[in-house]
């Protein structure tokens, strides 16, 4: 599976729990932001992005963004290790495999949500 559909399951999943969670629709009410997410592997870099709007998460895109709210840094595989759990959140960053640029901090704890 690319890392694009494997996103957008993630995404999928986000989508069908914000419908339940009460604590989660509350933290995300009122959040408008785009998200980049910027894959750093040897072949090169490619962008990907997504918007969180009206507490959902849109389809994930290729290409990148002229000014994303939050920007997701890493590559490939770590991603994919950060979704299936094999990789820690914080790990990830302390190691340098994860970095990502926000407008707002909060936004990053916000987002955490979605992972």
């Amino acid at each position: 599976m690319s890392i694009q559909q494997t996103l957008q399951d993630l995404i999928n999943r986000f989508n069908e729990r914000i419908k339940t969670d009460d604590k989660l629709q509350s933290e995300l009410k009122g959040m408008d932001r785009s998200v980049q997410i910027e894959l750093n592997d040897p072949d090169g870099t490619r962008y990907l992005h997504f918007f969180v709007r009206n507490m959902t998460a849109s389809s994930i895109e290729k290409g990148g963004l002229e000014d994303p709210d939050i920007n997701i840094i890493s590559n490939e595989d770590s991603i994919q290790k950060l979704i299936s759990g094999d990789l820690r959140p914080m790990k990830a960053w302390a190691t340098g495999k994860l970095k990502i640029k926000a407008k707002n901090t909060e936004d990053i704890f916000r987002l955490r949500k979605l992972f």
